[in-house]
C-alpha cells in the first residue's frame, strides 16, 4: 500500500491531469457499476450511489489535490474546511429534501 501511495504521489506531481482523469474514470465507473448491480431493489441505496457517482469528478479533484499537497515549488493551499463542510451540508440538505 505504501508503494502504491508513493507512486500515486509521484505521478500526481508529474502528471496531475492524467491522475485526475484516471481517478475520475475509476471512481465513476466503479460507483455506476455497483449501482447497476444493486439495481432498483433498494431504491434509497441506489439513489445514494447515483448521487456519489455523479460527483465522482469532484471527489477525484479533491483526491488529486490531496496527493499533490506538499510538493516543492508550490504554494501550500490553506485548507478551507468551513467551505467544504458548508457545501456538504447544503448539498445533503437539498438531497434529503428532494427525496
Amino acid at each position: 500500500m505504501n508503494k502504491m501511495m508513493a507512486w500515486l504521489k509521484k505521478q500526481s506531481a508529474e502528471r496531475p491531469v492524467g491522475v485526475l482523469f484516471a481517478l475520475t474514470y475509476l471512481l465513476a465507473w466503479l460507483l455506476w457499476l455497483i449501482a447497476g448491480l444493486v439495481g432498483t431493489a433498494d431504491r434509497t441505496f441506489f439513489r445514494h450511489l447515483c448521487t456519489f457517482a455523479a460527483f465522482a469528478p469532484a471527489f477525484a479533484a479533491v483526491l488529486t489535490l490531496l496527493l499533490r499537497a506538499g510538493h516543492a515549488g508550490e504554494a501550500q493551499p490553506r485548507p478551507r474546511w468551513d467551505v467544504l463542510l458548508g457545501g456538504w451540508l447544503v448539498t445533503g440538505t437539498l438531497y434529503f429534501v428532494a427525496l
